[in-house]
């Protein structure tokens, strides 16, 4: 199903001619509509995903957002719900921007680039919108963010993919700097009183935030700009292929065009092995699902060949070592 939307005034004629905003609600549409509307304008905003709502008859959702020359600034909130942007969807679509999210209201949990992360109120995030990533909230929440092609931001951060993923708390020293500029710099664009001096600021918002990212994450920033870009396509490579049982560290050394020699020299300034990332990864995904009621049919051993799971017993002792218990005994705790 196809829907109308609706774009709303313009912001500011002095910065720069085609600046608008447009705003949009769940409440003008039917309920048993709501979901799928939300999902589709989601996707339109930022890239294809899909949308779990945790409770589908009653799911609520505002967007509002503003566009600036090659910036983009949205304000949106939502009942609970899973949002997903899987390997599949990457493979169909493609994007060239990054995203800065700022969480507002009520704690998310992100999986981006192989780091998960919880963000409480104030603290903020970068999501690379061509690669897979998860987002999952509990409760209402709220945020706003600040979207670029990938273009400007690699002016300020020189090697942004570093940073993908990793949750930057937003309470104290200039992390709370950036959080706070960010948040004033939407709710400016957003009202229309930003006009001439919009790129001054969003200059200004681009710098602190890259301090941030700089001051609090030394020992990545100091590596060398091509090997943490190294580090970022081998992740990003992974993700895409995590249900692939022959994806092995042979394997993405191919991919990539590196020796296994130098992909486990890359690798070794991380607290685990290429493989353990891999099992890992795989693990977590496969929790996720042994978690979820919607799985209770699907048998444990699928649940393991879906996630690239060679064998049962395989998957069962890689389980046990990590989590102390069987994967049966951890689905029956967990449902």
């Amino acid at each position: 199903m196809s829907y109308a939307y609706t774009t709303f005034g313009v912001i500011s004629a002095g910065w720069p001619q085609d600046t608008h905003m447009e705003a949009y609600s769940t409440t003008t549409v039917h309920k048993k509509e709501r979901v799928e509307y939300w999902q589709d304008l989601c996707s339109r905003t930022y890239a294809d995903l899909d949308l779990a709502p945790r409770d589908h008859r009653n799911f609520e959702g505002e967007l509002r957002r503003s566009f600036a020359g090659p910036f983009s600034f949205a304000k949106v909130s939502s009942s609970a719900a899973r949002v997903t942007r899987s390997e599949e969807h990457v493979t169909d679509s493609s994007s060239d921007r990054f995203e800065i999210f700022l969480t507002l209201q009520g704690d998310t949990v992100s999986l981006h680039n192989g780091q998960r992360a919880v963000l409480r109120p104030g603290d903020f995030i970068l999501v690379d919108l061509s690669l897979p990533y998860r987002f999952e909230f509990e409760e209402m929440c709220s945020a706003v963010s600040m979207g670029m092609p990938k273009s400007v931001i690699a002016d300020y951060l020189p090697v942004p993919g570093t940073y993908l993923g990793r949750a930057m708390p937003g309470l104290a020293g200039v992390n709370r700097v950036a959080s706070v500029m960010l948040h004033c710099l939407c709710d400016q664009v957003q009202s229309g009183a930003v006009s001439e001096l919009g790129p001054a600021m969003v200059r200004g918002v681009l710098d602190v935030l890259a301090t941030a990212y700089m001051s609090t994450i030394d020992a990545t920033a100091s590596q060398p700009a091509a090997a943490g870009a190294r580090r970022v396509r081998i992740r990003a490579y992974i993700e895409a292929h995590l249900r692939d049982p022959g994806l092995t560290p042979r394997r993405i050394a191919a991919a990539l065009g590196i020796s296994p020699r130098y992909l486990r020299l890359l690798f070794s300034e991380e607290e685990e092995t290429i493989s353990r990332y891999v099992t890992r990864r795989r693990l977590e995904e496969a929790t996720r699902e042994l978690a979820n009621p919607a799985w209770r049919g699907t048998h444990i051993t699928d649940i393991a060949y879906h996630w690239g799971f060679g064998d049962a017993a395989q998957f069962a002792r890689a389980f046990r070592e990590r989590f102390g218990v069987s994967p049966r005994r951890y689905r029956q705790s967990r449902i």
